[in-house]
């Protein structure tokens, strides 16, 4: 079963950039407008949040006009906002309107300008552009390095998202290259074991499997386990995270005694979560847990009460909804049901259309999968 990618999980991080914005009066109406579209998008309420944010820009925009640098912060979070509903031409117009003033305004070399280009990278990315994403990627990492240093956190930030890139474009080598350096820097000024680096051990481990190092796949996972078991107790849903990920390394491998053992762990873990008021992506992983151990009417069950709660948050035609549809697929085809496995997949399909054009990757891997016999 396909693993939603961590490229279309996407996480907010709003701009943390200075503001020089007066007088105080309208400065305060920035900063409560930001402050409260924070709130709200916490909630999933975008549309509001993007309201709150739309405000913001325009009292920034009146005191300075269209081409200030005040401007930019707020037009990545509207982009941002706009990203994760798939809104995809607004996100780009926001994120480019910001680059623009950036270049124009601090030079082409500033360190702002390379965190607008990784914010366009991963749009680039959602959008199936891999190409122009490996260039905005590759521009902001040599500013960074130019800026801060080849060992800055920013610069590890930026091969971060490069090793992203290359996983999903299958050079599994230069993903592993870039992901080690980012590791290396990250263990260098946080230290070798501090709990921020699970997520690219994690990250290194996927390029590992993908480059064939499967023992050092196996070990990074085995690490993260074992690093927030130590720090975070026995109960904790990240535990039961870093279990999953280990089971279904196992699980690809043939492993299966080894995967069953670590599924069972972790259903029993988030078996004590879920009630009717369990947050969607816990809904969720334990659908994927419960499939994996043939729980499968437990499986269905929270598959359509994740499916119900993203179409409320993201609207009925986003990605993630589509990501679901395809995991119904999943399970309808284990029950034997072919026909709904592919009236989910046609439907998972046509919002993919909807958003990107017919060459996306996410659409040709979807028509390969209904031309399947």
């Amino acid at each position: 079963m396909r693993k939603p990618a961590k490229i279309l999980a996407v996480i907010f991080f709003f701009s943390g950039a200075a503001w020089g914005v007066e007088p105080m009066l309208d400065a305060d109406v920035v900063q409560t407008s930001r402050a409260a579209a924070i709130g709200l998008l916490r909630d999933g309420l975008f549309e509001n949040a993007v309201l709150y944010e739309k405000k913001a820009l325009k009292v920034t925009e009146d005191l300075y006009g269209p081409l200030h640098p005040n401007l930019a912060p707020i037009l990545n979070d509207l982009g941002t906002l706009y990203r994760v509903q798939a809104k995809y031409p607004e996100a780009e117009k926001q994120y480019k309107w910001a680059l623009a003033i950036r270049e124009q305004v601090l030079g082409t070399d500033h360190p702002d300008v390379a965190e607008s280009l990784c914010y366009l990278a991963s749009l680039d990315v959602d959008m199936g552009r891999y190409a122009e994403a490996d260039l905005d990627s590759q521009r902001a990492l040599r500013i960074r390095e130019k800026t801060f240093g080849k060992d800055s956190l920013l610069a590890a930030e930026t091969l971060e998202v490069r090793g992203d890139l290359f996983l999903l474009t299958g050079r599994a080598t230069e993903a592993f290259s870039a992901l080690n350096r980012c590791l290396l820097i990250r263990e260098k000024a946080w230290g070798p074991e501090d709990l921020k680096l699970v997520e690219t051990w994690e990250d290194l481990a996927r390029a590992a499997e993908a480059a064939g190092q499967l023992d050092e796949a196996e070990a990074l996972l085995k690490k993260c386990l074992s690093l927030r078991e130590k720090e975070l107790g026995s109960d904790r849903l990240e535990i039961t995270d870093s279990q999953e990920t280990l089971a279904g390394f196992y699980r690809s491998r043939g492993h299966k005694e080894e995967a069953k053992a670590l599924y069972e762990l972790a259903a029993k873990n988030r078996d004590r979560f879920i009630n009717d008021r369990t947050p969607e992506p816990y809904l969720h992983a334990s659908a994927l847990t419960d499939m994996a151990l043939s729980r499968l009417k437990d499986a269905e069950s929270c598959l359509n009460r994740s499916l119900k709660l993203r179409k409320e948050v993201f609207g009925p035609t986003h990605p993630k909804v589509a990501i679901v549809l395809e995991e119904l697929a999943d399970l309808y085809q284990l029950k034997g049901d072919k026909s709904k496995a592919i009236e989910n997949l046609k439907e998972a399909k046509k919002m993919w259309e909807k958003l990107v054009g017919p060459e996306h990757p996410e659409i040709v891997r979807l028509q390969k999968r209904l031309e399947k016999p």
